[in-house]
């Protein structure tokens, strides 16, 4: 997939994990898992600290089951003024999901 859009192919029960990486304890982030336009999960990162500034990026994940109907779409969203760790090397937001089971396994 190259749009970070999840379009269902068949209606069914479908497993989704998600995670993020911040840049530092400078920063938050907050990344929601959307389905259709209605946010089904997310993740906050904030170990915000002023007085003890941490360089080392912060981790958040979630995984969710969700029923999807054939062509429903799924996709991340990250909050505004959160950021995101990336470098040229790589980028350290993304989801995966599979079907678990089909409605109609005989379609």
């Amino acid at each position: 997939m190259e749009t970070g859009l999840f379009t269902a192919p068949v209606s069914g029960t479908y497993f989704f994990s998600f995670r993020g990486q911040k840049r530092s304890a400078q920063y938050l982030m907050y990344l929601g898992l959307w389905k259709n336009g209605e946010e089904m999960a997310g993740v906050y990162e904030d170990n915000l600290d002023p007085l003890n500034p941490n360089p080392s990026p912060g981790n958040a994940s979630n995984n969710l089951i969700l029923h999807l109907f054939e062509r429903d779409q799924v996709y991340l969203m990250i909050s505004d003024n959160a950021i995101a760790f990336s470098t040229v090397f790589g980028k350290y937001v993304g989801f995966s999901g599979f079907l678990l089971f089909p409605d109609n396994p005989y379609a």
